[in-house]
Parts: structure tokens; sequence; C-alpha cells
């Protein structure tokens, strides 16, 4: 039997193992990073000055550094180290930075529940309100990532920021924005679901053969 589970790579207790809650703490780790997968972004390349403990990154191509060889992973700031975390098909990630989700076919991260048919007038709308929320970053220099993203001390003004690239966003969708972020993700994962049910028909069809 493997010293791992087959899905996310968590160690198993051996018999007779010495300190076996280090391998459980260890276990436990691995698991707070990768349930409900969250990251702050995913264009950096390099390691940020001053991570606070529990950050997650989407590593971009060419990471250099302490990330050098993790292209596409995610970066895991943790016990004052980095970890990696290497994406296995069907991962699903939400990106606090862009406001959406992505999921991981087996070789790049893919977007989910992009809308068809935008307008020119649509598109431009959601580029005017992105640079909006750049800008409103741009005013705070000093902070992190995360000291913005704090649900408990984000600026009032990032937060309208972002309710308007919000509701751009909706509008590429259907003519009324979503009432509230429940609603919006059911409908992202409602068109999730509609992307996954074809790979799931075609790889039960393969298996009856």
């Amino acid at each position: 039997m493997s010293d791992t589970s087959t899905h996310l790579g968590l160690p198993y207790l051996l018999a007779a193992q010495a300190q076996k809650h280090v391998t459980h703490n260890e276990a436990l780790r691995l698991l707070d990073a990768m349930v409900q997968l969250s990251v702050l972004d995913r264009t950096r390349t390099t390691p940020p000055a001053s991570p606070a403990d529990g950050d997650r990154h989407l590593l971009a191509s060419g990471a250099t550094g302490l990330w050098a060889g993790w292209d596409l992973n995610v970066a895991f700031w943790v016990d004052g180290v980095w970890l990696r975390l290497v994406p296995r098909q069907g991962w699903l990630v939400w990106i606090a930075a862009e406001q959406a989700f992505a999921v991981w076919n087996g070789s790049a991260w893919d977007p989910v529940g992009v809308p068809q048919n935008v307008s020119d007038a649509q598109r431009k709308a959601v580029e005017s309100a992105s640079q909006g929320v750049l800008d409103v970053r741009d005013n705070f220099p000093d902070a992190t990532l995360a000291d913005l993203y704090d649900p408990l001390s984000m600026p009032a003004a990032l937060v309208n920021a972002h309710g308007i690239l919000n509701r751009a966003v909706d509008r590429c969708y259907r003519s009324q924005p979503f009432p509230n972020d429940r609603n919006r993700v059911e409908y992202l994962f409602d068109l999730y679901q509609s992307l996954l049910t074809p790979l799931v028909v075609k790889e039960t069809c393969k298996k009856s053969k």
C-alpha cells in the first residue's frame, strides 16, 4: 500500500510509526490548504516580501526563486515556509483578485462560466471597471493583497470598485445584475456543471466498453 492517499497525496499513519502526530498534523495542514480552495491572485512569479500565514497564490508561468518550477501550481505560506500544492484534474479554485473561478484541466486553468457573445460595449465596461479596481488598489501602496481583501477591514473604496466590476461582469451574462453573491455563484456552478457533464458521460461510456 502507498504511504499517501490516491487523490490528494495525504500522508497515512503507518503501523508502529513514531510521532504519529507529526504525520497527522501534516495531513490536516494540507487539507486546510486544499479544501474550498481560494487564492489571492494568479499573476505572481516571485514570493511576496511579507506573506500572511495561510496566504495562497496560483502561480503564473515563469516562477522563479523559491517558486522556481512551480508554474501554475498553488503556493501556500504556512508556519514560515512555502508549500507547493500540485493540482489534480478537476480542481476548482476561487481567485479573489478576479472574483472568478477556474478549473484545472490537467495542463491549464480554464475559466469557469465564461459568458458568450459579449458585446464590445460590455467588454469595455468590464475593462473600465477592472482598471477602477487597480486604481483604487494603487492608493494603498503599503498594503498587501491580504490586507486589502481582509473581509473585516477591506477599504470601502475597494468594496465599491468591486461592486461596479461585479455589475459590469453580471451584465455579460444577463441583462440584470445578480441580486447577491449566492445567486451569482449558483449560476456559475450551473455553468460549470453543464461543462462537466459531457466529460462524465464520455468517461462512463469508455468504462462500459
